[in-house]
Parts: C-alpha cells; sequence; structure tokens
C-alpha cells in the first residue's frame, strides 16, 4: 500500500514524459524492442470456469511484455488515483494515508444500503469494448498530453487485436481512464433522476429512495449504447422494495452487507479441491506447485479476501475457512504412500 506522495511521485513520472526517448528509459527497453513487442504480442490464451458455468477468456502476456505492462499500470494507477471519478470503486490503488475510505467492492456496495430501489447494468465483455483508438486518445488528453509517437506506442502496448485484453496489467486501470467520460455522462443522468451512481469495473449501479421504472431502466440502456457500449442483454436487473438486492454480488442487508448465500459454500470447495490437489502432488514428490495451481491459490485468495472484508477478521466462520485453508497448502506431515490419479481433481 502506498503513500499519496508515492502515487504523486508516479502520477508525475508519466504525466511529464514527452519524448520516445523518455519513454523507452521509463520502461528499461529500448524503441526497438518496444516496437517489436508491439509488432508480435506474445500472449497465453485460455479458460477458466466462471460462477455460471460459462468460460471466461484470458489472454495473460507472456513474461517480457508482462513486465513493461506492470511498469505502465503502476504509473498509470498514480495517474488515476488523483483522477478518480466520484462514481468509481473498481481497480483503484488505496493510499495509507489518505483520510477518505477507500474504493474497493465493499464500499461500493455499502454506498447502496438501505436503499428501496436499485437497478443493475453490466456492460458485455468491457475491456473488449474498448478499442486501442479510445487509448490512443485518452492518452492525448489531460492530464497526459502526450504526442501522436508516444501515444501510439503506448497504445499499442496495452491492445491485443485492436482492443484491450483480458488478463493484462494495465487493462482495469485504462478502462477506467478511458470510461471517464461516461461516469461524468451517468453521474449526471442520475443527479437528474435523484439517483445515486457508482461503478465497479463494468458492474453499474443505480440505487434512489422513489421509484425507478422499467421505462426509465431502458433510457439508461440507450444512452450506454449512445455512447458506444454495449448492455449485457442477461445482467439489467430492477429491485423494488421488497426485493432482496445485491450490488457485485454482496446483499444488501438491514443496515449491513452480506455474503451471498451459496459464497461459503463454493468457497469451501474450492479448498477441498486445492487441499486434494495439493497432497497429489506431494505424493508425486513434485516440490514446486505448477503455474495453474499458482494462480488457483491466488483465486482463493481473493475470494477469502472478500470474506474477510464482509465478516470480518474475527468472524467464526471465516476463521474456520482460514484454518481449512492453511491446512490445505500446508498438509500434516504424513507417508504420501503410492498415488493414485483417483486423487486427483480434475475443473
Amino acid at each position: 500500500m502506498l503513500s499519496l506522495r508515492q502515487l504523486q511521485y508516479r502520477r508525475n513520472r508519466l504525466t511529464k514524459l514527452r519524448t520516445m526517448q523518455e519513454l523507452c528509459l521509463l520502461l528499461g527497453k529500448p524503441g526497438h524492442k518496444l516496437e517489436l513487442l508491439c509488432a508480435q504480442p506474445m500472449y497465453n490464451e485460455f479458460h477458466i470456469r466462471k460462477r455460471n458455468g460459462g468460460k471466461r477468456h484470458i489472454e495473460d502476456p507472456r513474461p517480457p511484455l508482462k513486465r513493461v505492462l506492470g511498469i505502465l499500470n503502476d504509473l498509470l494507477q498514480g495517474v488515476y488515483y488523483f483522477e478518480k471519478t466520484e462514481a468509481a470503486y473498481g481497480f483503484i490503488a488505496i493510499a495509507r494515508d489518505d483520510p477518505a475510505p477507500p474504493r474497493h467492492i465493499v464500499t461500493h456496495a455499502e454506498r447502496h444500503l438501505g436503499c428501496r430501489w436499485l437497478m443493475n447494468i453490466d456492460l458485455t465483455s468491457f475491456f473488449h469494448q474498448i478499442s486501442t483508438e479510445m487509448v490512443l486518445d485518452r492518452l492525448k488528453d489531460p492530464p497526459f498530453h502526450f504526442d501522436d509517437e508516444v501515444a501510439d506506442l503506448m497504445a499499442r502496448l496495452c491492445t491485443y487485436k485492436g482492443r484491450l485484453p483480458m488478463g493484462a496489467p494495465t487493462s482495469p486501470v485504462l478502462s477506467n481512464l478511458v470510461f471517464q467520460r461516461e461516469d461524468e455522462v451517468l453521474k449526471a443522468w442520475a443527479d437528474d433522476h435523484g439517483w445515486l451512481y457508482t461503478r465497479y469495473a463494468d458492474d453499474l449501479s443505480f440505487s434512489s429512495q422513489k421509484e425507478i421504472s422499467s421505462w426509465e431502466m431502458q433510457q439508461t440502456i440507450n444512452l450506454l449504447e449512445n455512447h458506444s457500449y454495449a448492455v449485457h442483454p442477461e445482467k439489467r436487473r430492477l429491485y423494488g422494495p421488497d426485493d432482496v438486492k445485491n450490488v457485485t454480488r454482496l446483499v444488501l442487508g438491514d443496515g449491513e452487507l452480506e455474503l451471498p448465500p451459496d459464497f461459503l459454500e463454493e468457497l469451501r470447495d474450492c479448498i477441498e479441491d486445492l487441499r486434494r490437489t495439493t497432497r497429489t502432488h506431494l505424493r508425486m514428490g513434485v516440490a514446486r506447485p505448477p503455474a495453474w495451481l499458482t494462480k488457483y491459490r491466488q483465486r482463493l485468495n481473493g475470494m477469502m479476501g472478500f470474506a474477510k472484508h464482509v465478516l470480518g477478521e474475527y468472524d467464526e466462520d471465516f476463521l474456520q475457512i482460514q484454518r481449512s485453508y492453511d491446512e490445505a497448502v500446508n498438509p500434516p506431515d504424513e507417508d504420501f504412500g503410492t498415488y493414485s490419479w483417483l486423487d486427483f481433481p480434475y475443473w
């Protein structure tokens, strides 16, 4: 977690950049190598299972490109921290000395506690809707003011197949930067109707104490489509006073947030899968976990952090899950005898 001063330093390093030579020094690579990364972008493409049973296509940049994008992401996060809109809550750095509440999935949902009416709208393949041209145009605008050459190279480094890739370090912050104008338009629209508007990545939430009609929901969707953003046809929902409401999977309870009913069960199942897989690798004599297992652990850590945010670190359910996870990644010493493929969980 950085300080405000450190974030400001990163912002200044990027926004004061003016020449290709300065960009190359910043990224630690000569111009011809950066051009090569643009001309021959290196990505590992694969699918991961979604909660609804579908698949999410991931485009993971390989190490040479990922290192460059990691540097850019750190700097862009410094810029966006001071440019973020009032509505934005997703993919934003947290400054340890900022007196304002941090922006994350929990504080996003908390903004809507106590509402009578709630409207949720999701965008379809959000990153893929943001084109190289949109990124290029944003990098020419304030606070960057990059010239054509610098903006063009950065935009090509950060995009793949003509749009933001799902899996690159820079895609979340660039999506926030590009969507700034729409955030302001949607906030003005919400203000005119007496609504509260917030956004976590591609999840848009509007709440009110007075009725939000289905006609107003369609007008909001039309507004987004007029700005060239496609809305997911199955992820639009209007809740009334008697409905159980949720924002980014968090249930709006009576004055406090609650986890979705199936979340803890899903988390326990995932930890059991991890436990069995870890034991299997120990039986095989594999000392170092494969990359996919490391990513699976990272996913679990994210889910556990989500539960900790909502339940609190001393909640008995969370403590039990934490113990189960610790035992899964550090199984007790035992005689790992004959290995059986029946022990291996398939996904």
